[in-house]
Order: C-alpha cells, then structure tokens, then sequence
C-alpha cells in the first residue's frame, strides 16, 4: 500500500481483561476469604502493518543477454566498466556487452528472472527496487495464578501462562521470494512456596517450566513466489521430490 502523504497505515489493537478474588464455599471452605484466592487474565496485541523492502535487480536488458549499460563508468550497479567476457574464446569480451541469443541457458534466464523486475522510476542509492508487503502479528496472553495460604508460616502460589504467538515474516529473503508463517504456542508454569523460619530468615522454593510446544512454519508450497515451476525452471533436481 502507497499512500501520496504520510506513512503507510499501521493498525495496532491492544485490549483484555482480568478478574480475581478469594475463592470460598460459605460456611464450608474459607469462609473469612483470608486462604485461597485466584487471578485470571486475558490480552490480545493485534498489529497489522506494511514492510518495505529495496533492492538491487538485473535490468530488462540485462535478462535478455545485453549488459551494454555496463560499458559506463557511471553505472549504479558497480560505478566501473565491466566488461562480459566468452569462456568459449579464450575469456574475449563479447561484442558491446551483449551475449548472443544462441549461448543464453534459458534455465540461466528463468533463475535471472527469480529477481522481481526493475520499479520504473525508483532509484535509492543503487537500488533499483521497491517492493511491500501486509504484515501481521497476533499475540495472545492467557495468565491464571492461585495464592493459598497454607499457614501463618506458609505461603504456596501457582500459575502458568500460555502465549500462543501467530506472525508472518514476508521478506526472509530481499525481494520477498520466501514468506515465512509462524505459529509459536508458548506455555509456562511455575509453583512457588515460601517459608517464614523465623522472623528475620524467610525461604522461598520455585519450581518452573516452559515449553515452546509443537509450534508450526510454513513456507515453500504457501508461498507460489518461491516454486522454481513459478518461472520456468526446468533442469534436474539434485533432491528428487522437492519443488
């Protein structure tokens, strides 16, 4: 998304609740409310936003064998004559730059054109290249706590957090070839007690864990951009069965 003033748009929700209080059954459990109480909460973090990337990408002439722009000392790709020499004539320049037809692979050109096409009218630098992307992080905080008061001496606690974390990385390379979607299921637990001995020596006990869990990422066969079938690669695979 281009916007002609200003930046692009960045949406950002935040919003959640909590709730907790002595947990009791009247006449039966913790009826003063002064032993078990509990804590529950909950939060969503949205954001939505755009992620541009520069790069520097072969010219349209350049794709089709004609690297004559390179004879100009001025040239934003290496600010210096290169000159395209013929492995088949001794390492000899080819006449104006230019490769004949004939001696072009067409898998050579298919993978050339794995780089996105020059953006008429952008230049950065030497970059030739602009591009955006959506991007999107959705983050969830799930926290529950239990505090019982075990006696005047003893204090036991409990609680766990499970963070399930759902994002997307779409320029893992430059040009956004490869998209990255994450989901990240994080969980915590922890158990703590502590003791009062005496009035001037406490001890505290803490026991935790925590677990990505069987988090997912996909990319390749998501994402059409990274399929050499895309642009027209055709030659032997060295792992047979990949795309």
């Amino acid at each position: 998304t281009q916007i002609a003033n200003g930046a692009a748009p960045y949406r950002f929700n935040q919003y959640g609740y909590d709730v907790g209080g002595p947990v009791f059954i009247p006449k039966r459990f913790n009826s003063d409310r002064s032993k078990l109480f509990f804590f529950v909460a909950e939060e969503w973090t949205k954001r939505r936003y755009e992620t541009t990337n520069t790069g520097i990408v072969p010219s349209l002439a350049m794709r089709n064998g004609n690297f004559s722009e390179l004879l100009d000392a001025a040239n934003p790709y290496f600010k210096k004559v290169r000159t395209i020499t013929d492995p088949l004539n001794n390492n000899a320049p080819f006449s104006g730059n230019i490769i004949p037809q004939s001696r072009i692979s067409r898998n050579g050109q298919a993978l050339l054109n794995v780089y996105p096409q020059p953006v008429p009218g952008f230049t950065q630098g030497a970059s030739n290249w602009i591009g955006t992307k959506s991007t999107h992080s959705d983050l969830r905080k799930d926290t529950f706590k239990a505090d019982y008061l075990v006696s005047a001496t003893e204090h036991l606690s409990v609680r766990g957090t499970y963070t399930p974390w759902h994002f997307n990385s779409p320029f893992e390379d430059t040009f956004g070839r490869m998209e990255e979607v994450w989901s990240r299921p994080n969980r915590i637990g922890a158990v703590s007690l502590i003791s009062t001995i005496k009035p001037t020596l406490l001890n505290e006990f803490n026991f935790s864990a925590n677990s990505d869990g069987k988090g997912d990422i996909q990319f390749g066969g998501y994402c059409t951009a990274c399929l050499r079938s895309t642009y027209g690669v055709n030659y032997a695979l060295l792992y047979p069965g990949t795309k």
